[in-house]
């Protein structure tokens, strides 16, 4: 038997060693995520997701996003099929040595996959066993991830308590929208004939009596208007903030979206095109 003072020597160790191995461990579910400190955090229709640093995030990637050495976080449906292997990169590491896609839930798992439900960090999700694949019914996407790595960031997913606005944006509202542009951009509003700047431009609305224009030339471009006869609807479906939007054009071109509950297209081009895009939101 354990003699009583043996016991109390014993006791500070036992607990120092429980704390030790016990904060290894994940945090439980419901409880927030333990988010690596310098880790990054991104946003997507109601799912917030974190990444390290040196991972490239692709935001509605196109078919060939461009190689990633580390590790890629794509977030949104990919605009095409099929992408040959950059240079200098190797099967089965196609885009990145680590891959996470956050895209909509295309209803393809089957009972077939042998499907079991978790709770991750207070999300109720359909995991398919032996694959890195999550359904989130109550958001209506799809989390997948290949890689070592990628488990990693996957488990870190929880509900977006807001929208993820880069420091020193600053937003503007028009017809019931807000969208949130860097503090260096040009806004005008019912502007006619905008000026062209080296920054960029974010275009609030058009005059009623449009005239001639001479070619109009920025790096980045963000126009909000009301639709015209002419507007398009077809194209393909996706889902920022809350808002249903159909997109049609090309990330590497001219982005146009248009948002029927709020009665308003955007059209965008530039670099920082598809950030300023996510930051769409109801006023």
């Amino acid at each position: 038997m354990v003699s009583r003072l043996l016991r109390l020597a014993l006791a500070p160790i036992a607990v120092a060693a429980c704390l030790a191995f016990c904060s290894s461990y994940p945090a439980a579910a419901g409880s927030n995520p333990r988010v690596p400190s310098g880790w990054t955090t991104q946003t997507y229709d109601g799912l917030a997701i974190s990444a390290p640093p040196t991972w490239k995030v692709f935001r509605q990637p196109p078919v060939c996003p461009g190689a990633a050495r580390v590790g890629a976080l794509l977030l949104g449906p990919i605009q095409g099929a099929g992408c040959p292997p950059p240079p200098g990169m190797h099967p089965p590491y196609v885009i990145a040595p680590n891959v996470v896609s956050v895209t909509e839930d295309s209803g393809s798992a089957s009972p077939l996959d042998g499907v079991h439900f978790e709770t991750i960090n207070g999300i109720r999700v359909r995991v398919v066993n032996n694959v890195q694949q999550w359904f989130i019914p109550s958001l209506g996407l799809s989390v997948s991830g290949s890689g070592p790595n990628a488990s990693m960031v996957m488990h870190t997913i929880r509900p977006a308590t807001h929208v993820a606005i880069p420091k020193g944006w600053t937003s503007y509202t028009y017809s019931g929208a807000t969208i949130s542009v860097p503090e260096n951009w040009t806004v005008e509003h019912n502007t006619n004939c905008p000026l062209p700047t080296s920054s960029g431009d974010l275009l609030l609305g058009v005059p009623k009596v449009l005239m001639h224009c001479p070619s109009y030339s920025s790096s980045e471009l963000v126009e909000l208007s009301h639709p015209t006869s002419t507007s398009t609807q077809s194209g393909s479906f996706i889902k920022v903030n809350g808002l249903p939007v159909v997109v049609t054009g090309s990330p590497a071109d001219y982005i146009v979206w248009s948002v029927p509950s709020l009665g308003i297209d955007i059209t965008a081009q530039g670099p920082t095109a598809l950030q300023i895009l996510q930051t769409l939101r109801r006023s």
